[in-house]
């Protein structure tokens, strides 16, 4: 049977979940909602935190050095496989990637840098498209080197809660490239609390709400 809290993500007309087989492995599994087209695509791995943007899912798991890193499936066995050749990875540790959020047709999410720091990457299911994002002003640890990090998307455009170089954790906004991700509050906004904090993005009528903390 399938054991735990497993996580779900819709590809096409199919859902990939993480879950236990008839042996006890955790798996990676795929189904069209039938138990005819339910089937293990991946035994003996971790999978966990999906992302999906519709044509591809990528997840956290345990790659071939031991180390938690980026995976790609299109719901199949064939094309499931571990990303391999991403830049700037952390050499002992590896990527952890985490709390992988899609937007605009990226994955956005934490990893660990090269450096060893707790960064913002996106990825665009490729190596080559499997990036760090670094700003000015950002912490010299990483963006979320005290925070867990929380992404919204706004227009063309994402936003997300990280920390600053004078250990603040404000509100940034990036157009996914690191020349085009500043921050707009705390500084910028009245009221605003030192560790800001923002999260629980939403999108209504045009307008970007959140949860903050103020002064």
């Amino acid at each position: 049977g399938i054991g735990g809290q497993p996580g779900f993500a819709v590809l096409n007309n199919r859902v990939v979940f993480e879950g236990l087989d008839n042996a006890g492995h955790q798996a990676l599994w795929s189904t069209d909602g039938t138990s005819a087209g339910t089937m293990e695509i991946l035994v003996g791995t971790q999978p966990r935190d999906f992302a999906d943007d519709g044509s591809f899912v990528l997840f956290n798991d345990l790659g071939a050095a031991g180390h938690e890193t980026l995976w790609i499936t299109d719901g199949t066995a064939a094309g499931t496989h571990e990303i391999t050749g991403i830049a700037n990875v952390d050499p002992l540790a590896g990527l952890i990637p985490q709390d992988l959020t899609t937007s605009n047709g990226l994955v956005l999410f934490e990893g660990s840098d090269a450096a060893g720091n707790n960064g913002f990457w996106i990825s665009n299911g490729t190596a080559a498209g499997t990036v760090e994002i670094t700003a000015t002003h950002e912490n010299a640890n990483g963006f979320f080197s005290s925070v867990n990090p929380s992404f919204g998307t706004f227009g063309q455009e994402a936003v997300f809660g990280g920390q600053d170089d004078s250990g603040n954790v404000g509100l940034w906004i990036t157009n996914y490239t690191s020349a085009g991700t500043t921050e707009i509050a705390p500084g910028s906004i009245t009221g605003a609390f030192s560790r800001f904090n923002p999260g629980s993005f939403i999108v209504y009528q045009g307008k970007l709400y959140f949860a903050a903390e103020n002064n």
